[in-house]
Order: structure tokens, then C-alpha cells, then sequence
């Protein structure tokens, strides 16, 4: 159950992270270009597609089923994975026309930017935490000399 709500809490705080980037990203280019601004249904949708990306993320990376897996296959494999889950939505939700190769292009552009911006900031944020943790271990393990 410890386990359980270990996997819970991560899906929620990468959701939270995918949804801010996406919302913050959204936002900027509707100041910059013009839009129709955010709405409620689509902060919605947004909402439901960061929660399905941020389980996504945990099952990729965690040991649930790719038990040795490198890194660099496993970013490439969420990468597709969520260039798929994001396209359904894009489709689903009419986020794009689709019927113009501009806008296949700019959705592409647009996805690859947030997913590079989104795999750098996870790669600092667990290179902090990593450097955190260790530096406790090692005080503490000092400490029990």
C-alpha cells in the first residue's frame, strides 16, 4: 500500500508539473499571438491530459514495467508515447485545424518544445533532489561514526 501511494503522490506532482508548463507555454503565446485566451473547458482538457501524461511518466520510469530499461530509450519511449496521447487530444478537442499542414507543424513545433522544456526541468529538479539526498546520507552516515 506504502508503495501504492508512493506511485499516487509522483503521478500527481508530474501532472502538476505538465499541467503548470502547459498552461504557462499556452498562456505566452496567447499574449504573443493573439487568441481566444484560456477557457474553462479547455483548462479542463488540458487537466485531464496532464493527469493521463503524468502517470504515463511514472509508469515509463518506474520499475512497474520496464524493470532495465537505460534512460535515453525510456525518455524516447515516453516521448512517443505522449507525441500519441497528446495528437489524440489535439484531434479529440479541435486544438489545432487539422486539415492544414501549418498547423501540424506548429503542434508538432510546439509539442517538442514542451517536451524538451518539460525533460529538462524533470532532469534538473531529480539532479537537485539526488544531490540533496546524498549529501543528508552522507551527514548522516558521519554522524553515526
Amino acid at each position: 500500500m506504502k508503495r501504492f501511494i508512493s506511485y499516487v503522490l509522483s503521478m500527481k506532482t508530474n501532472a502538476c508539473y505538465i499541467f503548470t508548463a502547459i498552461l504557462l507555454f499556452y498562456s505566452l503565446s496567447d499574449i504573443i499571438w493573439g487568441g481566444t485566451g484560456l477557457t474553462g473547458v479547455l483548462i479542463l482538457e488540458v487537466m485531464g491530459l496532464s493527469m493521463l501524461c503524468g502517470m504515463v511518466q511514472v509508469l515509463v520510469y518506474s520499475d512497474l514495467i520496464f524493470k532495465r530499461m537505460a534512460y535515453t530509450p525510456r525518455t524516447v519511449l515516453l516521448g512517443l508515447v505522449l507525441l500519441v496521447l497528446v495528437t489524440g487530444f489535439a484531434i479529440l478537442f479541435h486544438w489545432f485545424p487539422v486539415d492544414r499542414a501549418v498547423g501540424w507543424l506548429a503542434f508538432l513545433g510546439i509539442f517538442l518544445l514542451v517536451f524538451l522544456g518539460l525533460t529538462v526541468g524533470f532532469e534538473v529538479v531529480f539532479r537537485l533532489t539526488g544531490r540533496r539526498y546524498t549529501s543528508l546520507l552522507l551527514d548522516r552516515q558521519e554522524g553515526e561514526r
